[in-house]
């Protein structure tokens, strides 16, 4: 089923899976989740386990960032996974 037919809680439920993932990609890369949104696309292509959607995704999430637009959502969860992996606990 295209996403355009997912009802709004799968679609919350989505985005929140893919935040985690990116998380943990970057964080097992060494970056922070900040560095995240700074990160370049040549750093990016040299992460391992990234793919080319994904590059795509930070680089539209790097750009709705820069011109104030960026998801208040996106910033609790990116705290949130920076607090369990503090923790320990699982992503």
């Amino acid at each position: 089923m295209p996403p355009y037919f997912l009802s709004e809680r799968n679609r919350e439920m989505s985005r929140e899976k893919f935040v985690q993932r990116m998380y943990r990609v970057f964080t097992d890369a060494g970056y922070s989740a900040l560095q995240m949104l700074t990160v370049s696309a040549e750093e990016m292509v040299e992460i391992p386990n990234i793919t080319i959607p994904e590059i795509r995704a930070v680089m539209y999430i790097q750009k709705k960032y820069s011109r104030g637009e960026f998801d208040e959502m996106i910033k609790r969860e990116v705290k949130r996974c920076e607090r369990r992996k503090a923790d320990g606990r699982r992503l």
